[in-house]
């Protein structure tokens, strides 16, 4: 029996899916804080980031940015 045909997933991809996994993390970090009842002292969410070399160097720029832009709101 033949193994199951895979489909094919591009970096970009890759790159945009982890940032919005992180992206929802970390909105379910701040929900779970809210309700609380508490305001938490700091919250820190991380991410990597390729900006020196690569094929995705582009992509992580604007994941950065956006992540920046969501920071400084």
């Amino acid at each position: 029996m033949a193994a199951p045909a895979r489909l094919p997933v591009s970096r970009t991809l890759a790159v945009v899916a982890g940032a919005a996994a992180l992206l929802v993390l970390g909105a379910a970090a701040l929900l779970i804080t809210g309700l609380g009842g508490g305001e938490p002292e700091e919250l820190l969410i991380g991410g990597v980031f390729s900006l020196s070399s690569g094929t995705s160097v582009e992509t992580c720029e604007q994941a950065l940015a956006g992540a920046w832009l969501l920071w400084s709101g």
